[in-house]
């Protein structure tokens, strides 16, 4: 495995936990994916991407967007399900599977 593949993906992870605390959301997303690019199983790259597009979601009213944060907290609880987030993001996910069926 390349250890430079995991070092980018963890740096593009940090660089869009700190966009999102910032709430600079559309940089956060960019990061986001960037890490997912390098790395497509760290299941905290999927529950941070998760969140920025739930918070986006919410601010925008998108049920795209809402969507896509539903296939990566999906996609977080696959490849960990007993992260701590875990509960959370079930709780999560019960309620945007309400939103995406009353539209």
């Amino acid at each position: 495995r390349d250890i430079w593949q995991d070092l980018r993906s963890l740096a593009y992870f940090g660089l869009c936990d700190c966009a999102f605390r910032e709430k600079k959301l559309d940089d956060a997303v960019l990061f986001c994916q960037k890490s997912l690019q390098y790395d497509t199983n760290y299941p905290y790259s999927h529950y941070l991407t998760g969140l920025v597009l739930a918070t986006r979601a919410q601010d925008t009213g998108s049920l795209e967007t809402l969507a896509s944060a539903k296939r990566h907290f999906t996609r977080m609880l696959a490849l960990n399900p007993d992260m701590d987030e875990a509960k959370n993001v079930k709780v999560m996910l019960a309620s945007f599977d309400q939103a995406l069926a009353a539209r």
